[in-house]
């Protein structure tokens, strides 16, 4: 009998890149010490929506980003304005920038993935970094669909309810 000496590495599984494009997904944000709800719809190289839901104070106010500069709209008001006037760090502006960032080639890392009890990944999670801070992208493993944006800079969490 000849004793055979074998060597087996695991590769580690590659996740769906993250699907960018949003349509309207609802998602619950936490910026400092405050609490919103909205709907967020990306277009790949286009327009981004905010709408807010709460707190009653915005519910109904759209934020839209595009090259052409930023619009803030309520019921048949509209105001439009260069993009810096939104500031780097407020609420639309980072999701903005995060979403445009990470559309960019080469622009996210893959960075972990979380695998519970069974053997079925869940989540992977991207880091990326925009010109005014780094980001966190947690999506789902198998099918790419944001489940979660981080700039822990700024104390911003935003979670994707329907994905």
């Amino acid at each position: 009998m000849i004793p055979i000496l074998v060597s087996c590495t695991l590769s580690k599984p590659e996740p769906s890149p993250p699907i960018l494009e949003l349509n309207g997904d609802i998602c619950s944000i936490d910026y400092g010490s405050n609490s919103y709800k909205a709907s967020v719809t990306h277009i790949f190289q286009g327009i981004t929506s905010i709408t807010f839901s709460e707190p009653a104070e915005l519910n109904g106010i759209v934020y839209s980003f595009s090259e052409n500069g930023c619009s803030i709209m309520l019921d048949d008001l509209k105001f439009s304005t260069d993009r810096s006037f939104m500031g780097d760090t407020s609420l639309p502006q980072i999701i903005c920038d995060v979403l445009a960032n990470a559309q960019q080639e080469n622009a996210l890392t893959y960075i972990q993935y979380e695998e519970p009890q069974s053997s079925t990944l869940t989540t992977a999670t991207f880091s990326g970094k925009t010109n005014n801070y780094s980001y966190t992208l947690t999506t789902d493993f198998d099918s790419g669909y944001i489940k979660e944006i981080r700039v822990s800079s700024c104390n911003f969490t935003a979670v994707f309810a329907n994905r």
